[in-house]
């Protein structure tokens, strides 16, 4: 961990700490995020970020995941790159990501292989 003093900690901390006020994923989520390769952070740079109150006060409310089998019984029968999940991001800052506005997340249903693709860098039309 960077000495707190430094303006190494200041720039990990502003960063980690921008991205959590615009999405508020949890550490987990963002520790995924960065190795995806989504964001210029480096694996672990999540413990640098401040506590959020809005998360802690939306704790109760947010939704559980669960798995289960009667749900999901079609996705047990994959092998490897036969299915996948689909996500798609829409930029809204046209400096993000080298300016293109979206991104598609690919995750392989058998392996949790993740494939991202940058898309749509036409920001001209529509924007002023």
């Amino acid at each position: 961990m960077a000495d707190p003093k430094t303006r190494r900690y200041a720039v990990k901390k502003w960063s980690i700490d921008r991205y959590h006020k615009r999405t508020h994923r949890s550490r987990d989520l963002i520790e995924n995020d960065i190795l995806a390769g989504l964001l210029k952070l480096e694996p672990g740079d999540t413990r640098y970020m401040t506590p959020c109150v809005l998360c802690w006060l939306n704790k109760d409310h947010l939704r559980a995941r669960h798995f289960n089998l009667d749900w999901h019984h079609n996705e047990l029968v994959y092998g490897p790159a036969e299915g996948w999940h689909l996500d798609v991001y829409y930029l809204t800052v046209k400096s993000k990501l080298d300016g293109y506005a979206y991104i598609f997340i690919f995750v392989d249903i058998d392996s949790g292989f993740i494939i991202h693709q940058r898309a749509g860098s036409d920001w001209s039309a529509g924007q002023s």
